[in-house]
Order: structure tokens, then C-alpha cells, then sequence
């Protein structure tokens, strides 16, 4: 159904209170199968992370910034989460592009520092100098290099393409438009005007634990009531969940509020646009495949993308968005949710640790995920599949149940 956010309120919200009767009467899901058991050597495997790193962060779409971060023509910054510097860079025509930050030459840095403005790119060892969109337009005694041909040696692009205003790249020239990998989502969240939105501040986390563990945790609110007891838990009802599984591993997942607690948050404040009726009273949380969870409001709202760093590491960035220009005052308030989510991640960070030692000890062999836990077990559905089944050793392999259960 085409923005149901927006159009099936009342029916999100009844299924929502029908997930609450559920568990009033302890009955199970009538309309979801059980769920196999997951291999906790998913977490371990150095030949699936392997894999994954070729196959996943290698060949998908990757959040990598906002376009505010480069405000000006010339404003760049180097990106260089996977070990590959690469080059955002706003073109004299307004356009974002991103290269290799390599140099033709001999693959010195041609920018200085990692931000800044620059009128062209200009190699910090030779001198060899590139214009904005990477078309290599001097070198320096040229006469030196009889046999060069300098169309063949402008910098090397990435993809580059975004959701309004959020950027992102792609290191695979065969993966399918941005658009085309989005699909439901740029529907369905149009109405949170990523167009519109603001870098503000980012911060980091250091998590002793495989990405995927990482995912998992924020990909449900099973565990709301128990890690997170005196800080989340009392403004949601984690049990009044609804679900949506989208094509290619994205997925929403709806949690109904504890209204007598819920204090306003500044990511639901702000104009009181009837779009935004649900996220001001709901909890609104979207995975976007591989590694970008976006919980969602109509005025703030962070974007958190986990970026492995071993395989037994991660990086969990978080990404503050506002509208375009705000007011001052509200940029003083948003540190206090940077304060509030450090609190909450640090809950999540002990058990995850804890969760890593035991899938490497083998104390834990197999995970056993419930029907709150859906999201989870579609995650790693898309992550074979986009591997390869057959490429994915045969112990490891997810069996595919909940394709039926998409929502296309």
C-alpha cells in the first residue's frame, strides 16, 4: 500500500493494540511461521566475513554523509570507513561526486587534510593537478611522460547518488541504481523529507562485537524492557510492535508509545504536519540494508550506520539530522539526546561484548530468534542471498522462510 505511514494510521495503530492483546493472553502469532535457529558461528566465521566485505560493503549502497557537510563548491571531505580513502566532493556545477583519493601518478593523497575547500585536486607528492570532476588537468614537466595520454588517467570515480539529502556511495559499477535498491523505502519515508534534511554533529562508538551482532541489537525492542529499564522502557509498550519487511533486506519496524511517560523528545517536536501524526506518538525505526538503522521523527532524528572494523569490531556512527536551518537554541537540546543516546548505547554495548565472547568460546552454538525478533532473520536472509547461497559455507547457510512475508 503506497505511504501507508501516512494514510493507514488507525490500521497501523489497531494492529499495534492487537500485538498487546496478544500478549495479554500469551497466545503466539497465528500469521508468522517459527523461526530455525540461526548458526552463532555467523559471528565467528572468518570465511563469511570475508565474504561479506567483498559481497556486502564492497558491492551495496552506503550511507556516507549529508550534503551539508559540503556546503560550498570545492568543500570535500575524505570518507575512509572500509580502509579505502575516498574523496566527497561538491563539483562547480553543485553536483556531490566522489573519487579514489589516489593520484594517477604514483597514488599520493591529492587533497590536504581531510576536510576542506579546494579550487582543484592537487597531488601532495608530484603535483599532478585535477579539476573537480576529477578530469586530470596538469602535470607538472609533462614533457617527461612522451606517451601520456591524460583522459586515461583522471581520477577514479565511485558511484554516487542520494536520497535527498543524504549521500551515498557505491564501489560496484553492476549494482543496481540507489533507486532501484531503495524501493519501498523512498515511498514510504518520503514524508520525512530527506531532501531537507541537516548534518549537525556526529559522534562514535567502539563495540567489541561482529556488525552483524551489532545490527541485531537495534533491530528489535524484545530486550526494551530488560537492558534498557530505567531509560527506554518506560515510553514505549516493547509487545505493541508492527512490522513491515520490504524487498532487499530493508525493514520497519512500528512501537507503540507509552503515552504517560513519553516525554517529547526533540526528534517529534517541531511543525505539527499531519504526516508526521505517528512518529510523534509512536516509535518509527527503519533498516536500511546492510548497515543503516534511521529512527525516525518529523524535526530530528539520527542516522546510525555500523561499520565493521574486524571481525570481532565495529564502529557504530551516529549522525545527528535536523530540518535545514534551525534555530540555535535547538542545537543545544540536541546535545542532550547525543548525551541520552551515549547512556543507552553503553547499556547495549556491555551485553553485546558479553554476546561476542560467547558465540567465539562456543558457549553459544545456535541462536533461537521469536517472532519480535523477524527483522533479524530477514537481515541474514539478504545477506545470503546477496552473497550467494552456494557461496556461503553449507553450515552456515540461513533457510529462507520469510520471503511470502515481504511486503512489495
Amino acid at each position: 500500500m503506497q505511504n501507508e505511514l501516512v494514510n493507514n494510521i488507525d490500521g497501523l495503530r489497531k494492529q499495534a493494540e492487537a500485538e498487546l492483546a496478544r500478549k495479554a493472553s500469551n497466545t503466539p502469532p497465528e500469521d508468522f511461521p517459527a523461526l530455525p535457529t540461526i548458526p552463532a558461528a555467523r559471528y565467528t566465521d572468518p570465511t563469511l566475513y570475508e565474504l561479506e566485505m567483498d559481497n556486502i560493503f564492497m558491492k551495496q549502497w552506503l550511507c556516507v554523509g549529508i550534503a551539508s557537510e559540503l556546503p560550498e563548491i570545492g568543500s570535500y571531505k575524505v570518507w575512509n570507513r572500509l580502509g579505502i580513502p575516498v574523496i566527497l566532493v561538491r563539483g562547480k556545477d553543485n553536483t556531490i561526486r566522489a573519487f579514489r583519493n589516489s593520484c594517477r601518478h604514483r597514488g599520493g593523497s591529492v587533497v590536504p587534510g581531510d576536510t576542506g575547500k579546494v579550487g582543484s585536486f592537487r597531488c601532495n607528492f608530484h603535483c599532478w593537478n585535477y579539476d573537480l570532476d576529477g578530469t586530470l588537468k596538469a602535470v607538472p614537466d609533462q614533457y617527461e611522460f612522451p606517451t601520456l595520454d591524460k583522459s586515461k588517467h583522471n581520477l577514479l570515480p565511485i558511484r554516487c547518488e542520494m536520497l535527498g539529502n543524504l549521500i551515498y556511495i557505491n564501489f560496484s559499477e553492476r549494482a543496481p541504481s540507489l533507486e532501484q535498491h531503495l524501493g519501498k523505502v523512498a515511498s514510504e519515508l518520503a514524508h520525512f523529507d530527506f531532501e531537507k534534511r541537516s548534518f549537525l554533529k556526529r559522534a562514535e562508538f567502539d563495540m567489541d562485537c561482529n556488525w552483524k551482532l551489532a545490527i541485531d541489537a537495534f533491530a528489535e525492542s524484545y530486550h526494551l524492557f530488560w537492558t534498557h529499564k530505567n531509560t527506554v522502557a518506560p515510553m514505549f509498550q516493547s509487545h505493541g510492535q508492527v512490522f513491515r519487511l520490504w524487498p532487499n533486506g530493508h525493514s520497519l519496524m512500528i512501537t507503540a508509545s507509552q503515552r504517560e511517560n513519553r516525554a517529547e523528545w526533540i526528534m517529534d517536536t517541531g511543525s505539527k504536519d499531519p504526516r508526521h501524526e505517528l512518529s510523534r506518538t509512536e516509535q518509527v525505526s527503519a533498516t536500511i540494508f546492510p548497515n543503516c538503522i534511521l529512527p525516525l521523527g518529523e524535526f530530528t532524528f539520527p542516522i546510525f550506520n555500523f561499520w565493521p572494523t574486524s571481525i570481532n569490531s565495529t564502529k557504530f556512527e551516529v549522525i545527528m539530522t535536523t530540518p535545514l536551518d534551525i534555530d540555535d537554541s535547538v542545537k543545544a537540546e540536541v546535545d542532550i539526546v547525543l548525551e541520552q543516546l551515549g547512556v543507552i548505547t553503553l547499556e547495549d554495548i556491555s551485553n553485546m561484548n558479553d554476546m561476542q565472547k560467547s558465540v567465539e568460546t562456543g558457549s553459544l552454538t545456535d541462536i533461537q530468534l521469536g517472532c519480535q525478533e523477524r527483522r533479524i532473520y530477514q537481515f541474514h536472509e539478504e545477506l545470503d542471498r546477496q552473497i550467494g547461497e552456494k557461496s556461503v559455507p553449507e553450515n552456515l547457510r540461513i533457510k529462507p522462510v520469510v520471503s511470502t512475508y515481504i511486503d512489495d
